[in-house]
């Protein structure tokens, strides 16, 4: 965070042009996020905080640490499985992100075509 609060704003500008949230295209058709999404809420009402933070959630809100909440790719999961994950990813349902939620738990949403 300390690094973060000591960049310019031209900085903060530049790297504010940057996707952090990809769809792609068919034959993969999946979502590639930074850290985290939250699967019930339209994309556009996401923060970039919570995208490029969001470690867990509860209550279906975001949470930037571990210790509280349940990992936001379980929410994904369950989403996905009772058909309440958002419009937005109807159609793009795997999910990768760059950022491991936790060490010794991976999405259980297959990744790749």
């Amino acid at each position: 965070m300390a690094l973060a609060k000591s960049l310019s704003a031209n900085v903060i500008a530049h790297l504010c042009q940057y996707l952090i949230v990809i769809k792609l295209p068919a034959p993969y058709k999946g979502t590639v996020v930074h850290m985290g999404v939250n699967p019930t809420w339209p994309l556009g009402g996401q923060s970039t905080i919570d995208l490029t933070t969001m470690q867990n959630i509860s209550g279906g809100q975001a949470l930037d640490g571990a210790k509280q909440g349940t990992p936001w790719f379980q929410d994904w999961d369950a989403a996905v499985a009772s058909s309440s994950i958002a419009a937005d990813f109807k159609g793009f349902e795997k999910v990768d992100y760059s950022h491991v939620a936790s060490c010794t738990a991976m999405s259980s949403t297959p990744a790749g075509p």
